[in-house]
């Protein structure tokens, strides 16, 4: 099953499994990918998707995980 995505600023906004023609506004640009793409993910320098690494102040170390 296809999947389309829409992109802004790189990030992956939006995600739909049904053809997005004519079901929303022709300014809003759709491409395909693959299913394993998810809304969050950010578009890589070789065009593959992930999502972002956590933001330092967000990464709990092993061992400092509230009891």
């Amino acid at each position: 099953m296809p999947n389309w995505i829409r992109i802004d600023n790189d990030q992956v906004v939006e995600t739909t499994d049904s053809d997005p023609k004519g079901r929303f506004h022709p300014d809003l640009k759709w491409i395909k990918a693959a299913v394993s793409v998810q809304a969050g993910m950010v578009k890589q320098a070789d065009g593959s998707f992930a999502f972002p690494d956590p933001a330092p102040e967000n990464i709990i170390a092993v061992g400092q995980l509230p009891a």
